[in-house]
């Protein structure tokens, strides 16, 4: 079973431009477009990791985040923070005191997401591109851009 992504923004360009980063990379990317979806869409138990926008209407991302991590079945998702062009370090604090695991500005480039992606997923992108490989539904990791780990140094 690859990662499920659960992207939450209500500007649908954002969650198509997610889609399009993530998808080649084996994951799926489930869009919604508010805090209350996503609490629901999260405590159905099988996603892996929560793209959040800051700024959404009726429940901010700090409060969704709280929320996430203050239930016990959606603590543990790692919670990627969204933000306008300018990070404000207050806010980023903020984010990160909610349970925020990373930080974001929009616009970003694939590469950061991906960058922050890995970082906070850490060895469960791997095992997901490994099975899905074995299982034939996807690339090898080394095709999806992931190295071996073997502890070797070069």
């Amino acid at each position: 079973m690859g990662v499920r992504v659960l992207a939450v923004d209500d500007d649908p360009f954002i969650l198509k431009v997610l889609q399009r980063y993530l998808a080649p990379e084996g994951m799926e990317v489930v869009g919604v477009a508010s805090g209350e979806e996503a609490l629901q869409r999260a405590a159905e138990g099988d996603i892996d990791l929560v793209i959040l926008d800051l700024h959404l209407p009726r429940m901010d991302g700090f409060e969704v985040c709280r929320r996430l991590k203050g239930q016990e079945a959606t603590h543990g998702i790692p919670v990627i923070m969204l933000t306008a062009a300018y990070v404000d370090p207050v806010h980023e604090q903020r984010g990160l005191e909610a349970g925020a695991d990373a930080y974001l500005a929009k616009p970003f480039l694939r590469r950061a997401l991906l960058y922050h992606v890995e970082a906070v997923l850490g060895g469960r992108r791997r095992e997901a591109a490994e099975a899905g490989a074995a299982a034939g539904q996807g690339p090898r990791p080394e095709e999806a851009g992931l190295q071996p780990q073997d502890g070797g140094g070069t």
